[in-house]
């Protein structure tokens, strides 16, 4: 199973994207570095870092680049 994260970004920019469970606790870091301008997509295996699957629930993505944060509700289900 992949999850396809897309957003966009009028321009280049450092950024990060993380994972959070419904506690508010960061899970996972799923990037940390550039984004260029125009439509940016990333794909996760939904394994962490410690190279296991993450268990099934609510999560919540968090993207931040330049002066922007972008947080979005997921549902990971099997």
């Amino acid at each position: 199973d992949v999850l396809n994260i897309r957003f966009e970004s009028t321009e280049s920019a450092e950024a990060e994207i993380y994972l959070f469970d419904n506690t508010g606790r960061k899970c996972e870091n799923i990037f940390n570095g550039m984004i260029y301008a125009g439509r940016n997509e990333f794909q996760w295996n939904r394994i962490s870092q410690s190279n296991k699957a993450l268990k099934e629930g609510i999560y919540f993505i968090n993207i931040k680049f330049n002066r922007n944060t972008i947080t979005r509700k997921i549902i990971l289900a099997r």
